[in-house]
Parts: C-alpha cells; sequence; structure tokens
C-alpha cells in the first residue's frame, strides 16, 4: 500500500499540527511516525540520508502496513519541499498524489527554525551570520517560491493544495474542512478536529545530547526491519514520549531584534514578490505588505 497524498512541508509551518488533526479522522490513515523521510535525500540538517535510494519501496511501504480500508493515505515530512530531489521522486513514484504544502511568514519560520536548531545544538552561529552567509538551513529553505515551482511544474494545480500557516492558526475550521474537502473525506468533522493543542512548540532541552541520541536511536530501530517491530511497541507505549517530557524544557525565547528582522524581510522581500505570482495571490504575512522600495 501506497499513500495518496502527501504533507510537503515547510518545516516549522504547523505540520505537526496538521498531522495530529487528521490521524483523528476515521477516514484518513496516516503512519504512527509523523517523518517518514523517503523522498528526501538529505535531513534537516543537510546530512545525506537517502532512503529513497537505499531501501527502496518495501521499506516505504512498511509504514503503511496498518492501513485499516480508510479512502485517504498519506503522510507528512516537511523536508519534501525543500530538498530538490524530492517533487520529481514522488512524480515518478506517485504521480496522482495530493500534494499539501504549508507556508509560513519566511522571517518568523527563520526564527522558530533557528531558535529550534540552537536547542538541539544544530547551529553554533548567530543569526545575523546566518544572514550574511545565506545559510542553506535556514535562509534559503524559507526561500519558497523555487520550492513550490518545482511541484507547480511536475503536477497539477488541481493536485496540490497551498495553505498558510497563520491563517491556518488564526481560523483553523474553514481551512482545515477545505483541506478535508481537498482530500476527499467528510469535512463535517472539522470543528472537531481543529480543537487540538498540539504543535512543535518553542521548547529548549535540558541535555541537547540525550535528545539527538534519542532521535538517532528511534530512528536507528525503525529503520531496522529486525528491530522495527521494537520501535513501534516502544513508541505505542510512549517511552519515547516520557524520555523527550523528561529532558524538554519550556522557555520563551527572546524575540527577533528589529535589525534581525530587517535583515530577514530584506532577504526574503524578491522571492515574496516572486512567490506571489507563482500562487496568484497576495501573501497574508504583514512583513511583506506595501513594503517601501528599497527596504
Amino acid at each position: 500500500m501506497l499513500p495518496n497524498f502527501l504533507i510537503a512541508g515547510a518545516e516549522k509551518a504547523g505540520t505537526t499540527w496538521l498531522y495530529d488533526a487528521l490521524v483523528r479522522h476515521p477516514d484518513i490513515f496516516l503512519p504512527d511516525v509523523k517523518e517518514v523521510h523517503f523522498f528526501n535525500r538529505f535531513d534537516s540538517n543537510l546530512r545525506e540520508i537517502d532512503n529513497f535510494a537505499r531501501r527502496g519501496l518495501p521499506f516505504y511501504e512498511t509504514h503503511f502496513e496498518d492501513y485499516a480500508g480508510q479512502s485517504a493515505i498519506g503522510e507528512a515530512t516537511p523536508m519534501y519541499l525543500c530538498d530538490p530531489e524530492a517533487p520529481q521522486r514522488i512524480r515518478d513514484t506517485l504521480p496522482e498524489a495530493k500534494i499539501v504544502l504549508s507556508l509560513r511568514n519566511p522571517v518568523s519560520r527563520t526564527y522558530s527554525h533557528y531558535r529550534m536548531g540552537l536547542a538541539k545544538k544544530h547551529f553554533d552561529i548567530p543569526l545575523d551570520q546566518a544572514i550574511a552567509e545565506d545559510d542553506a538551513r535556514l535562509i534559503q529553505r524559507s526561500r519558497y517560491a523555487g520550492q513550490v515551482t518545482r511541484y507547480f511544474e511536475l503536477f497539477p494545480r488541481e493536485q496540490v493544495h497551498v495553505l498558510f500557516f497563520e491563517e491556518l492558526i488564526a481560523d483553523p475550521e474553514p481551512h482545515l474542512a477545505a483541506l478535508l474537502r481537498f482530500l476527499g473525506v467528510d469535512d463535517s468533522l472539522a470543528a472537531e478536529l481543529a480543537q487540538t493543542d498540539k504543535s512543535n512548540a518553542a521548547a529548549t532541552y535540558r541535555s541537547a545530547g540525550v535528545y539527538n541520541a534519542g532521535v538517532g536511536l528511534a530512528r536507528a530501530l525503525r529503520n531496522n526491519p529486525l528491530t522495527s517491530g521494537l520501535a513501534k511497541t516502544l513508541k505505542n507505549a510512549g517511552v519515547y514520549d516520557r524520555i523527550k517530557g523528561m529532558n524538554r524544557k519550556e522557555e520563551a525565547y527572546a524575540p527577533l531584534s528589529e535589525a534581525d528582522r530587517a535583515a530577514l524581510v530584506a532577504a526574503f522581500r524578491d522571492d515574496v514578490g516572486r512567490l506571489e505570482g507563482v500562487l496568484h495571490r497576495a501573501v497574508p504575512w504583514k512583513d511583506f505588505a506595501a513594503l517601501p522600495e528599497g527596504v
């Protein structure tokens, strides 16, 4: 069994919220692991994983073994949006699949990703340096125009559903209902499914080493056919969640400085203009509304 829809990103743009809402719909199947990482060649830190080339479709199909007749079958891996090889691999493998893209103000997406990376010890440079260096993990990943264009060049537009994080969070029910209709399932459950507090909220960790080791171990167990059953048992028993919870430390991070905000707006302004042309609509991001020339 293979999926007929994919939530393809962006990172830090509500894909966790979407997964939690959709997985509770009786006519939607999603694997118990949110991010399968099959079609992307690289992970979020640009380390090569390439399950597509190394493990092939049999590995991918194991994630859908618990399918029980639902009409919509999907998975959610944010790296499918920004990884340059993912769209063509998806087109070659799942040409009829519906594609869901969730986009977020590139300024707030970048800062959210940066703070998450600091907490996990994935980044060790100041944000202004990352901006100046046009960091591929942060700045380039927030330029959506080319990423969205790759999908529009490979899939009919009616096969691609674009959401804006800000609109979804501000008024989730109608946007979730529209998504359910796109997926071809009952949209009358939208109000109920929208009542979720699950998100990838800002946090830090008592030990980044423990966090990274836990993620690595869980992935290794899940990806090995001999231990994949054990990985599922541990997840269903809540072992991973308990370990993460004990290591997690809620912490409201400092607001983005005005200097860094201005630099990010400048870094993304041209791309946002191109994105509006690609989407044939204005974006709902105040940072880029009626900007004076030269900013």
